[in-house]
């Protein structure tokens, strides 16, 4: 989603255009405030109305010294301002590959004593080193690779991130492959453009092309990477943008100011309505999967299996051992109530079930029409947790 040219007033004159989408595209930069008077003018706001709406946006995320006094307003290269925000977003270590384009963001973090360098000798060990520490730490995992063509690299490892959900910011030098010549080295192809390499492995991507942008652009990638459910974000930064100087002071927020992660409440009366079916059900059965330990719900879970006396299962991946393929378990493998990989024509599955409880899993489906059905056609079915579509992860 890349910063672009401001529409005419009488684009956003039209009929059609929402109150909420002129804030978002005055907040997104993709409109001028012409524009937005202009689209309010046209949904009957008077003047005086749509400025008074227009002041707040204004100073939503430009505060000055005197209203926050936890903002810091620096100037400097685009790549000072990177690593300044992810200081100030809580960044403790940098997974990356360097390379040439990404030298104005080097030169900040160089001797910089807070951001530890990772480095590895290819995107994927980069994405899966991050990976890793985002498992561990439970905090997004901050990363930078080089170009286009490291951004291709990092593809395999960033599709086992994604389909785990696993919170990261992954960032990119780029080579503006629209600004003069159709041979750009190291960039996108004329007519496409980086940020589409991966984007199916991401929630979603930017381009930044202006050195005062590209802190907000950072707290917004580290906001969406961090929101339930969580996964790798990407933020392609020219290099231009990176190398040159800001002429004037730009926000850098801490973390808590963007960092917002709201827990999600279940809805009372289907929790004790579930409860029901679970203590009326004759055979139920558990498949449980990643949110419970990304929860910390273990004990509950164990709790929850002794107390009614139901086997607990994890979704079937396919593999011959029948074992969870997943980096954390959820509920003990010794356990006399754990099953393994959950299969229909198992002994369990063949004596009959009439309740299967989803806690936290994918669903159990795979990529080719089955022969039979995956799960018992007589069983009821009830899904817990925040679920993304997450296929089969690769060897």
């Amino acid at each position: 989603m890349s910063i672009g040219q401001s529409p005419c007033v009488d684009e956003f004159s039209q009929e059609g255009f929402s109150m909420r989408e002129l804030v978002h595209g005055y907040l997104n930069h993709s409109i001028s405030c012409r524009a937005f008077l202009g689209g309010m003018a046209a949904l009957g706001f008077t003047a005086s109305a749509a400025a008074s709406i227009l002041e707040p946006l204004n100073t939503l995320e430009a505060p000055t010294e005197n209203t926050a006094p936890n903002v810091t307003m620096l100037q400097g290269t685009g790549g000072e301002l990177v690593v300044a925000q992810a200081k100030a977003a809580g960044v403790e270590y940098l997974f990356s590959n360097p390379g040439s384009l990404e030298t104005g963001f080097y030169d900040a973090i160089t001797d910089d004593p807070q951001i530890h360098f990772v480095m590895g000798l290819h995107e994927g060990m980069v994405v899966s080193m991050a990976d890793g520490y985002y498992r561990v730490s439970r905090k997004p995992a901050f990363v930078n690779v080089h170009a286009a063509v490291g951004t291709a690299q990092m593809g395999g490892q960033l599709y086992n991130a994604s389909c785990d959900g696993s919170a990261m910011v992954l960032t990119a030098g780029m080579r503006d492959n629209e600004v003069w010549s159709d041979d750009v080295s190291l960039g996108a192809r004329p007519g496409f453009n980086q940020k589409e390499i991966n984007r199916q492995f991401t929630k979603i991507s930017w381009e930044g092309r202006q050195a005062d942008s590209l802190p907000l652009m950072l707290r917004r990638a580290f906001k969406v990477a961090a929101t339930e459910p969580g996964g790798p974000v990407y933020l392609a930064m020219c290099e231009s943008a990176l190398e040159s100087k800001t002429t004037k002071a730009v926000a850098i927020l801490p973390g808590d100011r963007f960092m917002i992660q709201p827990r999600v409440h279940a809805d009372k009366s289907e929790i004790e309505r579930c409860a029901r079916m679970l203590i009326e059900a004759k055979r139920p059965i558990l498949i449980v999967g990643t949110e419970v330990w990304k929860s910390s719900a273990q004990q509950e879970l164990l709790s929850l299996s002794e107390r009614l006396g139901i086997p607990v299962a994890v979704r079937d991946f396919g593999r011959a051992s029948g074992r969870a393929l997943d980096s954390y378990v959820s509920f003990p493998t010794r356990h006399p109530h754990y099953l393994g990989a959950f299969r229909v024509n198992s002994v369990y599955a063949k004596r009959g079930i009439d309740l299967i409880f989803f806690i936290g899993s994918a669903d159990a489906g795979r990529g080719a029409i089955p022969a039979a059905p995956e799960l018992p056609v007589e069983a009821r079915i009830v899904r817990l947790g925040i679920f993304l579509p997450r296929p089969q992860l690769s060897d």
